[in-house]
């Protein structure tokens, strides 16, 4: 077939490995002259062979052999290292994969679920003290420490639910499986203690215009709101366990529908405005502030 067009140098059928003679479905077709190959390119491609469509395209030419010195024991040693480092980080990247495919899975989420070093670093700032007190190896009553701690946390998430016209009940008596989720709407958990509701505003931003953006006052729970569900959707696939500050992976949920006051949501208007009356306050207080360095340290006030 490719004959007719110029002199055939070679053909090369790869088969599968332990295929038990079955071809791979391609070939490779090396003539004396390019004009044949060109040629053979321009007619064939996109033509039909024994009922199969043909694909053509032009080849890379094969890699030279390189004459490899005999590896030390080191070096074979490095090397399986390397695998094994590889083989797992491939584990841990289909382990990631599989969590994002399985974000919304109602066996993963608690409406509240809280990491213990937010609780502590949450309540040694609360208690002005260094989280290493609270945390004190020492300490016979530890446990009862963070108990406690997460108790009084979980007390003031609910109060600042309330105020925000957030339905509690929704979550705790109806059965999540059953309830029909919102298409715009995202609960975020799981966030590090460090985390400012405009470092979630900049992460969430990047798949779509916010209509409202909350976290609650010891980070134990963030509200996102989207324009539409096609950003909602875009940005729950790809920031599901996403590491804020390299820290540790956020939990992502839909909210379930109806959970949140209309009157909270949906009022995209009155949430720029306020911004920008901030921002215009902002500027102002800036304005009227200069930063001076290099005092003396007997200077006061006056």
């Amino acid at each position: 077939m490719f004959g007719k067009f110029g002199e055939v140098d070679t053909i090369e059928i790869p088969f599968r490995k332990g295929g038990g003679g079955v071809t791979l479905g391609i070939a490779y077709v090396n003539f004396k002259d390019t004009e044949a190959a060109i040629s053979s390119y321009a007619s064939l491609d996109k033509s039909y062979f024994q009922g199969r469509k043909l694909h053509i395209m032009p080849s890379q030419k094969k890699p030279p052999k390189e004459e490899r010195p005999e590896r030390t024991q080191e070096e074979i040693d490095e090397w399986k290292r390397k695998k094994d480092e590889a083989r797992e980080s491939e584990f841990k990247d289909q382990k990631s994969k599989t969590l994002k495919l399985n974000f919304d899975e109602e066996t993963n989420w608690n409406y509240l679920f809280m990491n213990q070093d937010t609780v502590a670093t949450s309540m040694a700032k609360k208690l002005g003290i260094s989280k290493s007190s609270l945390l004190d190896r020492d300490s016979s009553n530890i446990a009862v420490k963070m108990a406690q701690s997460e108790t009084i946390i979980v007390n003031q998430t609910k109060e600042w639910m309330k105020d925000n016209g957030i339905d509690i009940d929704m979550l705790e008596k109806q059965p999540r499986s059953s309830c029909q989720r919102s298409k715009t709407v995202l609960l975020v958990k799981n966030i590090p203690y460090s985390t400012k509701e405009k470092d979630l505003t900049e992460i969430f931003s990047r798949y779509g215009s916010l209509v409202k953006s909350l976290i609650s006052p010891f980070n134990t729970l963030a509200i996102i709101e989207y324009e539409n569900s096609h950003q909602a959707k875009s940005a729950a696939k790809n920031l599901a366990y996403y590491k804020i500050n390299f820290i540790m992976p956020i939990y992502l949920e839909f909210a379930p529908e109806g959970m949140i006051s209309e009157n909270l949501l949906n009022d995209k208007d009155s949430v720029e405005s306020e911004q920008e009356e901030q921002d215009a306050e902002d500027k102002a207080s800036r304005e009227k502030t200069v930063f001076i360095k290099n005092l003396n340290f007997t200077t006061t006030e006056e």
